[in-house]
Order: C-alpha cells, then sequence, then structure tokens
C-alpha cells in the first residue's frame, strides 16, 4: 500500500463517487487551506492611515517656502551684521527641510567662506552663575544649576522676544519637532529593541523637565515645555564648544606705539629702553590672550548664526570653525579643497552614535517610520505565525484524517 494513498489516481467512477461522497468534509477543508495559503504566504501590510502616530507632524507647502525665503534673506543679513561670505550658497532641501551650504565656486584649502562677527554670536558656560539681563527674574543660584543648553534654551526664548534684531536667523531654524527619539512613542522606542536608548531617553525627559520646572515661574513672558524642549534641542544640535579666549584688544598697543614714538622724539629714553618696554607689552599681551586660557580650561558653547546650518559629517569633513582672534569673528573654513556644488560640512567632534541619535536629527525622516512599521510589522509577523500555526495544525488534522480513512 502506497505510504500516501489518497495521492494514486482515481480511476474509475465507483471511486469518485466514493470520495465525493464519504470525504466530502475532508475535501471542503482541503480546499478551503488551498484558497488561503495565497493569502497566508504574502507578507501584510496595514496602510499608513491607519498609523495617525507614524506621521511627524507634516511639513506644509508654506513652511517649506517660508524658509526657503528665510535662506534667501539670511546672507543679506549677515553682511549688514558686519559679517562676511564668499563663494557659497544656503539651499533649502525639500527632502530633509534643511538649509544646507553649498559652494557656488571650487574653493582651495585654508578659505575662510563665512564669518560671523563675536558680537553677534551668542556664548554660555556651566560655570556662568548670575542670568543676564534677559533673564533677571532667575535667581542666580536656580541659574546656576542649570546646565549650559537649559541656559541657551531660555536665552534664546529672550531673545526672540525681544530683540528683532534677530528674527531672520530665526526664521531659518527648523521648527518644532525635530524627529529625535525624545518625540518618539513608547511603541516606537520600544521597536528599537536596543534598551540603552530607551534608557537615555526616559533619563533625558525627567531631567529636562525637572530644569523646566525649576525655572517656569520665572520665565517672561511665559514658555511652554514644548518651546523649552525646542530650544535644548536647538542648543544641543547647533552649539560648538571651545576655549574661552579673549578677543584682540588694539588698545594697549596703540597705547604702547604711542608711548614709544613720545619718548624717542622728546628723548626720553634710549632706543633700547623703548624696545624693552614694547616687548614686556606685547609678551603680556600674548601671556593674557592666548597661555593664560589654555590653563584656565574654561569651556563656552558657541551658537555662531549661519555657521551653524553647516551639516555633520563625522568621516569626511571639508570645513571646520574656528575663532578669528585678529578679527573678533567666527568663521568657517575649508580643510580640503571643495569642487563647485559640493557641500560645506563640518564635525560635530567624537561623539557616539547615540549621542548623535538622540540629541541631533541626524537619522533621517524615515528613522521614526522605519521603527513603527518594524513594530507593526513584528505584531503582524507575530499574528500571522499564529495563524500559521492554527492552519498548519488543522492542515495536519485533516490530512491525518484524510489517510487514515483512505487506507481502511
Amino acid at each position: 500500500m502506497s505510504l500516501f494513498p489518497f495521492l494514486k489516481p482515481f480511476t474509475g467512477r465507483p471511486q469518485i463517487v466514493a470520495i465525493t461522497g464519504l470525504y466530502r468534509p475532508q475535501l471542503m477543508n482541503l480546499l478551503i487551506i488551498l484558497l488561503l495559503m495565497p493569502i497566508l504566504t504574502t507578507p501584510f501590510r496595514l496602510p499608513p492611515s491607519l498609523h495617525p502616530s507614524l506621521h511627524p507632524p507634516p511639513s506644509s507647502t508654506s513652511l517649506f517656502i517660508s524658509r526657503a525665503r528665510a535662506a534667501d534673506a539670511l546672507l543679506p543679513w549677515l553682511v549688514s551684521q558686519k559679517g562676511s561670505s564668499k563663494s557659497f550658497t544656503l539651499t533649502k532641501t525639500p527632502k530633509s527641510n534643511d538649509i544646507e551650504i553649498y559652494a557656488t565656486a571650487p574653493l582651495e584649502s585654508n578659505t575662510v567662506v563665512l564669518s560671523t562677527p563675536a558680537d553677534l554670536a551668542l556664548t554660555i558656560s556651566d560655570a556662568d552663575s548670575f542670568p543676564p539681563p534677559s533673564l533677571s527674574a532667575i535667581p542666580s543660584s536656580v541659574y546656576a544649576e542649570l546646565p549650559w543648553y537649559s541656559k541657551m534654551s531660555l536665552t534664546l526664548h529672550a531673545l526672540n522676544s525681544t530683540d528683532p534684531n534677530y528674527a531672520p536667523w530665526f526664521a531659518s531654524l527648523p521648527p518644532p519637532f525635530l524627529d529625535t527619539p525624545f518625540h518618539w512613542t513608547t511603541g516606537q522606542l520600544l521597536s528599537l529593541e536596543y534598551s540603552p536608548m530607551n534608557t537615555a531617553v526616559l533619563d533625558q525627559t525627567r531631567l529636562w523637565r525637572g530644569h523646566y520646572e525649576s525655572v517656569k515661574q520665572y520665565i517672561v513672558p511665559s514658555l511652554d515645555f514644548d518651546s523649552y524642549v525646542h530650544n535644548c534641542e536647538l542648543a544641543r544640535s547647533r552649539m560648538f564648544s571651545a576655549t574661552k579666549q579673549p578677543a584682540f584688544n588694539p588698545v594697549p598697543l596703540s597705547i604702547t606705539l604711542a608711548l614709544v614714538a613720545l619718548t624717542l622724539s622728546l628723548h626720553l629714553g634710549t632706543v633700547e629702553q623703548a624696545a624693552n618696554g614694547a616687548t614686556l607689552i606685547l609678551c603680556a599681551t600674548i601671556f593674557k590672550d592666548f597661555v593664560f586660557p589654555k590653563f584656565n580650561k574654561k569651556t563656552i558653547y558657541v551658537l555662531a548664526p549661519v555657521c551653524d546650518m553647516a551639516n555633520h559629517d563625522a568621516t569626511t569633513p571639508n570645513c571646520a570653525v574656528s575663532f578669528e582672534y585678529f578679527q573678533n569673528s567666527f568663521s568657517l573654513a575649508t580643510t580640503s579643497p571643495i569642487a563647485a556644488n559640493e557641500e560645506l560640512r563640518i564635525s560635530y567632534g567624537p561623539r557616539s552614535n547615540d549621542q548623535v541619535r538622540q540629541t541631533n536629527r541626524l537619522m533621517g525622516g524615515g528613522w521614526r517610520e522605519k521603527a513603527t512599521w518594524r513594530a507593526t510589522a513584528h505584531n503582524v509577523e507575530r499574528a500571522n505565525g499564529a495563524l500559521c500555526a492554527h492552519m498548519c495544525v488543522r492542515l495536519t488534522r485533516v490530512c491525518g484524517s484524510f489517510c487514515s480513512t483512505t487506507a481502511s
């Protein structure tokens, strides 16, 4: 007897009549399973409309146009603030909704393409114990306990509320909310299946909420938590750290030259004496501006308008931001030759992947969607697996029943 007697060819009308008459329930079950198999083996996908949490607040066309116009107005505003620009343009990209810096002509290495006056830049430090005049309502004991990015968040709020001079720059900044894990749902975080990131985001939420609660009663005009978080994210993703260094002050050197000239013209001393005095003043200036800051090591955090538009590239940056001592400005200069239409990129410094992903919107607009789809696909796969297992058990029972009946 064949191992599978139900597969042998049926010849003769009596067998067909017997099968259709005796085994009709088994044949109906088998037919239903065969019809369902294409559905079970096809990956199931829910339509995006069923997942409202899948999409962050979309960037409307009007928002894109407003930021594009802000990008066009940003360079003239920088020049009006005694800044400078050379051979580059600010481009608004619809895909990423970012403003990026591209060269309009070939650039040699060590070329300064952008300069932001130090007076226009915003600086802050963890060591700052007293709030600026715009935040004078905050007690110094409370202000001193805040981290640098929280201080800058409050500074940005006060500046945007009271100083219209920065309006063109504020108009060019990304709108809420940055697509960082801080704004993800619990399901999207869990779908990453990476507990260190989940723990870091929970700690970040508790920490930022605590800082906000400690100062919200002193902020005028009032600042809601979402706006506070947005300003913190702007600070953490656009500022760079540096050692505090005083700007070049030409007054002491000018006075020194005047005294040297006066000494020599009035014969109040010899040339050697005048030269020794000038050398002493010059050495004191160098020590004060260059040597002493190296030992002091007071770290400041700088937000330089327009320089902050440069995107991050951890592997092959072609530009760097630095402080120009004699010009008293922050500059964006090339570190390698750059071709026309090439993007100008800087490095945000040595950061781990977790730090970059948590604080910067570098994962692309699809990471939130990928996390949600991964969670959805995981649940669907589990459902499909359970359904397939159930149908396989059903199929085994039908086939077993069919085999045993045919054999008898």
